[in-house]
């Protein structure tokens, strides 16, 4: 089966070429430029070889590569990364195929704030991205699965100046895009700055077919009583308007003083009208068989980071970072639902609203040189204030109240951290990293008549990492360290927050635990890597996790409807391997075609003890996932190349009564590059050019009932044409 999927993989990549395939000009400097991309490769493979820590870097051309405008699409190449969409959690990104908040998402190092869309990152901004399998003691223990860590550009090496225009087509949609960046030096001044302006519209098509039985008596001959049957159309019109900027300022003061201000500001307009109606095929209708809504969000994201760094003697170094962090996300939602024939029956009015602001304060001493150590330590502290308000009217047909809440918290969260690291060269084939860091957060609400909070979590993490050196290619990796993954204000704060419409135990309203405790976990990972001076690498590794406290869902029949809430639920254990390799045909045999390969492959595996077999597995995870694809030089100044990957989560039991199933995910995206001149490029890409529909089965059955639903979401594909100019 593996076998025919690598086969139907190469297969679709080389048809598809044909799609993208365009006139070309060839140009004297594409040999060069063809030498400059592998030089960066085998750049790539030098600082991953040579780190201490196991951290995969992936540089701006290859992020670049498809011309994708959100950063998800980006990401769901990168090797270990799978994204997937989990019922009422919107898109999760994760690595080692763990669900929502197992993997840690930075910006510049930093945690994001709850209610943060990583997709509101251009990925025109963004310098590099790291994968950290085992972070180093200086960041964030956070990070159950690992991190992904998102920089910035803030390179000013070089006076340019690049302007990018962009359309892209989505179901009959053209919508806009344009891309500024500028970098030079003045003195002892440099800087950067870089702004993305983008639109993005679509439509978005579900079909939701439910059922609901009452199950016979156990000493009963009867059959199930078919109580409900219904089909639900869901269509909705959705239009993204989003403006990202990010400058960078560097002043060499002397030349043992550094100071520099990295800025982001980010504005992200978003705009949905969806529509739902019923088909009833038995029993009653839902509460509004057919209903309007309309949601409006403005989300507004800036951060200011000043980082001061000096030399000192004996090869020491100080350096101090401060800034602040500001959020915040105000929506407007409207809801109109009627009965069979039209008739409004209810019209709801929700608004809601969260401002976080957070000051921090980081520091780091790299000790004097001590032969064959470089060690290192600091301490991050922040304090942030959140406040959050939701207020909700709703009024029957004739304009009377038939409910009122007004809902709001403020919440104060204050962070700190100590570390200590040394990486240590025991012999010129044997690298250790030593880490130690101790890590408190703390949550705090007792607004009167608010919601109380006091959440309190800590952790001491220890991390060992060592390197054995074979000879100059082949190495091995053993890496152990302790990490958390501590609950989100929303699953803390005990409010609750109700379903438009169809309350049931397969779409209940949601509750926060203000008891729930952090997951920690101890984790063993193990690789071995081989690197060529072509460029060519192989990596295979296996890891494991040893979670306590996993937070499930516990699903409850209360008075006023089905209900879910987050709980600590015992133990798990969570392992896998991953394969990793990427090679040159030319580097097999000089004759053959100018074709750089990729592929990957990930198989994890889990057990909650507490939930009862079979399909016990971790909440949303991905079983197993693979990608594999080719950059094809087809002539001087051309480049094309596709990626094809497939993703797989299998059958999920939440609880005893609770059963999930997804059907598995293939998706094609293909890029072609044509280089003008050294200044000017055309990029043509298409992302998931298979567009095939997700399926998602829900289950749930006790000794009463017995409900089903499946949820089929249409996929598209997305066109992007990009012209590229340097002056």
């Amino acid at each position: 089966m593996k076998k025919n999927l690598s086969l139907y993989a190469l297969q679709q990549v080389f048809a598809a070429s044909c799609i993208l395939a365009f006139p070309v000009v060839a140009v004297a400097e594409a040999d060069q430029i063809q030498r400059v991309e592998l030089n960066g490769v085998n750049a790539t493979n030098k600082v991953r070889q040579g780190e201490p820590t196991i951290v995969s870097v992936f540089g701006k051309e290859e992020l670049a590569r498809y011309g994708d405008t959100v950063l998800s699409e980006v990401l769901k190449r990168l090797p270990g990364v799978t994204i997937s969409e989990s019922k009422n959690k919107g898109t999760v990104i994760s690595l080692r195929g763990l669900g929502v908040g197992y993997t840690q998402i930075l910006l510049n190092g930093e945690i994001m704030p709850d209610g943060f869309a990583i997709d509101t990152i251009a990925p025109e901004n963004i310098e590099r991205i790291e994968i950290m399998r085992v972070a180093g003691a200086d960041s964030s223990a956070q990070g159950i699965a690992g991190s992904i860590n998102v920089i910035l550009k803030k390179k000013t090496t070089q006076d340019q100046t690049e302007v990018k225009w962009r359309l892209n087509q989505q179901l009959g949609y053209v919508d806009p895009g344009l891309t500024f960046s500028s970098s030079g030096k003045s003195g002892d001044l440099a800087y950067n700055l870089s702004a993305v302006l983008d639109r993005s519209r679509t439509d978005n098509n579900d079909r939701i077919d439910e059922y609901l039985l009452q199950k016979a008596a156990p000493d009963s001959r009867q059959a199930e009583t078919l109580l409900s049957a219904r089909q639900l159309q869901q269509a909705a019109q959705v239009q993204r308007d989003s403006l990202s900027i990010t400058p960078h300022l560097n002043w060499q003061i002397n030349p043992d003083q550094t100071l520099s201000w990295q800025g982001f500001v980010n504005q992200v307009y978003l705009h949905q009208t969806k529509q739902e109606s019923e088909t009833t095929l038995a029993g009653p209708t839902t509460d509004f068989p057919h209903n309007t809504s309309v949601w409006n969000g403005h989300l507004s994201t800036a951060r200011n980071t000043f980082s001061w760094e000096r030399s000192l003697e004996n090869d020491a170094k100080l350096s101090l970072t401060t800034g602040w962090n500001y959020f915040r996300r105000a929506s407007f939602f409207q809801f109109w639902g009627s009965d069979v024939g039209g008739q409004l029956l209810q019209h709801r009015d929700v608004s809601a609203d969260a401002n976080e602001n957070v000051f921090k304060l980081n520091g780091k001493y790299l000790v004097p040189a001590i032969k064959d150590h470089a060690l290192s330590m600091g301490w991050e502290t922040s304090y942030g204030k959140r406040q959050e308000q939701r207020t909700e009217h709703d009024q029957d047909a004739g304009g009377n109240q038939v409910l009122y809440t007004n809902q709001q918290y403020d919440a104060s969260m204050t962070k700190l951290a100590l570390f200590a690291q040394d990486e240590w060269h025991l012999s010129e084939s044997w690298l250790s990293y030593l880490g130690l860091r101790w890590e408190h957060v703390s949550v705090q609400s007792d607004v009167a008549g608010g919601f109380a909070l006091a959440h309190t979590d800590s952790l001491l993490s220890p991390i060992v990492q060592t390197v054995w050196k074979l000879d100059a290619q082949r190495q091995w990796r053993f890496a152990l360290n302790r990490t958390l993954k501590a609950p989100t204000l929303v699953n803390l704060i005990p409010r609750i927050i109700r379903i438009d419409n169809d309350n049931g135990p397969l779409n209940p309203d949601q509750q926060g635990n203000p008891v729930l405790r952090a997951e920690k976990s101890w984790g063993l990972d193990v690789a071995y890597e081989q690197f060529n001076a072509e460029g060519s690498m192989l990596s295979a590794s296996s890891y494991m996790r040893k979670i306590s406290d996993v937070t499930i869902d516990s699903l409850s029949q209360q008075a006023n409807g089905w209900l879910v809430m987050p709980v600590n639920n015992g133990n798990a254990v969570v392992l896998g391997i991953e394969l990793e390799t990427k090679f040159a045909l030319t580097a097999i045999d000089a004759s053959l075609p100018k074709i750089n390969l990729h592929a990957n492959l990930n198989r994890n595996w889990s057990r909650v003890m507490n939930v009862p077999g079979p399909d016990n597995v971790m909440p949303d995870q991905v079983k197993f996932s693979a990608n594999v694809g080719m950059d094809y030089q087809l002539q001087a100044g051309w480049t094309l190349g596709g990626n094809y990957s497939f993703q797989s989560h299998g059958a999920e039991r939440a609880s005893a009564y609770s059963y999930a199933s997804q059907n598995p995910q293939r998706k094609l995206d293909m890029y072609s590059v044509w280089k003008v001149n050294p200044q000017t490029q055309i990029r043509l890409s298409v992302s998931n050019l298979l567009h095939q529909d997700s399926r998602q089965r829900d289950d749930y059955e006790d000794t009463q009932i017995r409900a089903g639903q499946q949820i089929v979401k249409a996929r598209n594909a997305v066109w992007h044409l990009l012209w590229e100019q340097r002056f």
